[in-house]
């Protein structure tokens, strides 16, 4: 009827589809190919759905043919994430890559920030507590508004927005930030007038670190903004293409301040913790510094697996989703639930070898330096331990955001946040000003673990269906 023989016409129909999914497809495909026979006739429907069956049952049934289907299968599915594609997306990631450094990075400096401004005030052997104090105060509010802001600028400059667009937005949220920080320190200057926060001498070292330390955070986010779009294509931005969603960035605004106030409020606690040094609100505490400092160390090579891990499962979920056949959308999750696995089980191996490796040093350490072995104490190393769980948790946590924002699902990774840090405010509120300053840690431990919990309920949940939150996420 057509005029090629079947296992001709078998060969041009794998060429163009690849795998057949059945007869009815095989059929629509000879139409399309050949819409005449080979006298010139239309060719009928009831001889396109014998020849479809016939081609299905060829490429199914004779090994020869299904070798050459899968091969042309994986060709195609190879080149459809690069071609099937908007002109203006060309050379672009198929979902908006916010990279896993934009999660991890934030949360390493804001960790280990408060420590190193401070390092110089207790870390010798004559600590200077009330100095101490007031840096740390200013570093903690710093951090905290600089959270806010690094979180609406990734999120306003991530994904699919051309470069000149977002080092454009960038800069101008950068500009707002710094108007904010102004009148935010006027404000903090006046509380501090008010309330014997810190010695009235030391307001100046607070505001001093508050704004040199903003000026720090904003020069290195726009630096951070300049590096991720370097790679991007410089592409002409269509009228209405990458309009900025206010919602959007407001989210990630509330979410960079929650994740500080989880991963700041312990230490604050623990300032103002009991036993209080009266007059003053806040007394610098050196053991506890200490610990949570130690931990960091520890929770490192921890981080390092989050990133990757992350970034891994990223580019995982785009080539399983394209490369798996219609017929077996199971492959995408079970590809993911193993990449998951494989990174929480990296994650569990480098936190307990990194907290061997601490422990060890800090031991070490504490023989070599008669300062810090007069800081290293029992409730010292509990809350090291408080610490390194919390941290492991946290890093945990980050992995499944990671995974919520690279779906565009950054609503749940904003609901898992927000409970973790009043969870954080609650306990270690009422343990640290009512029991022991230590026990602030407790708060950080509580707050670690409901981020855990929820955001691992939702990764899980996406696992299990992890086709359609893919296609949902454009």
């Amino acid at each position: 009827m057509t005029g090629l023989h079947l296992e001709e016409l078998t060969e041009e129909i794998t060429e163009q589809a690849g795998r057949l999914e059945g007869p009815l497809e095989a059929a629509a495909l000879v139409e399309a190919l050949h819409p005449l026979e080979a006298g010139g006739r239309p060719l009928a429907p009831g001889d396109a759905l014998e020849l479809g069956s016939a081609v299905f049952e060829q490429q199914s049934l004779d090994p020869e043919s299904a070798r050459r289907a899968a091969e042309a299968e994986r060709r195609r599915r190879m080149a459809w994430p690069r071609r099937d594609r908007p002109r203006q997306m060309a050379g672009l990631p198929l979902l908006p890559d916010h990279r896993a450094a934009a999660l991890v990075t934030p949360t390493v400096l804001a960790l280990a920030a408060v420590s190193v401004a401070t390092l110089p005030l207790w870390a010798s052997a004559r600590p200077r507590p009330a100095q101490a104090t007031a840096v740390g105060l200013g570093a903690v509010a710093s951090l905290i508004l600089a959270a806010g802001f690094v979180f609406a600028i990734e999120r306003a400059t991530a994904g699919w927005v051309p470069p000149p667009i977002a080092v454009r937005r960038a800069m101008r949220m950068a500009l707002v930030w710094l108007l904010v920080a102004a009148p935010a320190g006027v404000a903090l200057w006046s509380v501090l007038r008010v309330l014997p926060v810190v010695p009235e001498r030391r307001v100046g070292w607070t505001l001093f670190s508050y704004a040199a330390l903003s000026i720090v955070w904003a020069a290195l986010c726009l630096l951070g903004v300049s590096l991720r779009v370097r790679g991007h294509p410089r592409l002409r931005d269509r009228a209405g293409t990458h309009r900025l969603s206010i919602r959007v960035v407001a989210r990630g605004f509330a979410y960079g301040l929650s994740l500080a106030g989880l991963l700041l409020a312990d230490r604050v606690l623990a300032w103002a913790g009991t036993p209080h040094s009266r007059p003053l609100h806040l007394w610098f505490r050196s053991d506890y510094e200490l610990a949570v400092g130690w931990a960091l160390l520890s929770a490192l090579p921890g981080f390092i697996v989050v990133g990757a891990g992350a970034r891994r499962m990223g580019r995982l979920l785009v080539a399983s989703a394209f490369q798996s056949p219609v017929s077996r959308r199971d492959l995408i999750a079970s590809r993911m639930n193993a990449s998951y696995r494989r990174t929480v089980e990296w994650l569990i191996l480098a936190a307990v070898v990194g907290a061997g490796g601490a422990v060890a040093g800090l031991l070490v350490v504490g023989r070599a330096v008669p300062w810090v072995d007069r800081l290293i104490s029992p409730g010292t190393m509990a809350v090291f331990a408080a610490a390194v769980l919390s941290y492991w948790l946290v890093g945990w946590g980050l992995l499944n955001q990671a995974l919520a924002f690279r779906l565009s699902r950054g609503q749940f990774a904003l609901w898992a946040i927000v409970p973790a840090m009043f969870a954080d405010l609650a306990v270690g509120l009422s343990l640290a000003h009512f029991v022991a300053y230590r026990l602030a840690v407790c708060g950080l431990l509580a707050g670690a673990v409901v981020l855990w919990a929820l955001s691992t309920r939702f990764a899980l949940t996406v696992l299990r269906d992890a086709d359609y939150f893919f296609y949902a996420a454009f």
